[in-house]
């Protein structure tokens, strides 16, 4: 049986995360990025948007890209949030193409990710490395 974990290395500077495991380390990845981003003084809505996408992306990564572990690195800046994530998972760029709304009432629960990911962020960067690791950075507005 896996182990969950999520880890972090905080010294002033951005928070650094590596996931792996499942929702449980999620969550507690969550929780982490919330205490950082409210100990830095943004608003509550800040905070649970970016914690939204960290599941999002995180969760998406783990069970669907098949990747070990996701390493997530949250800074705040003059021009807002910028989270970012790495893993060496199956290739998928989540900018690429339309995203249709999902359903009301449907009875499986995904699909909303790739909408909240466009929905949250004021910018939004997919890359490819040649090494094979998946890269998404995206920026949020503070307020």
């Amino acid at each position: 049986m896996k182990r969950s974990k999520a880890k972090q290395s905080r010294s002033g500077g951005p928070l650094r995360l590596v996931i792996a495991g499942g929702a449980e380390a999620v969550v507690a990845a969550e929780q982490r990025l919330i205490t950082f981003l409210n100990d830095e003084g943004l608003p509550e809505g800040a905070a649970a948007r970016a914690a939204l996408l960290l599941e999002e992306v995180v969760l998406n990564a783990l069970r669907h890209g098949a990747a070990p572990n996701v390493e997530v690195e949250a800074q705040i800046g003059a021009d807002g949030i910028s989270l970012v994530f790495e893993d060496s998972g199956v290739a998928f760029d989540p900018l690429a193409g339309e995203v249709a709304a999902p359903e009301t009432g449907a009875e499986q629960p995904g699909g909303r990710g790739l909408l909240l990911i466009r929905r949250f962020s004021t910018a939004a960067r997919y890359t490819r490395s040649p090494d094979g690791r998946n890269r998404l950075e995206l920026r949020l507005t503070p307020g």
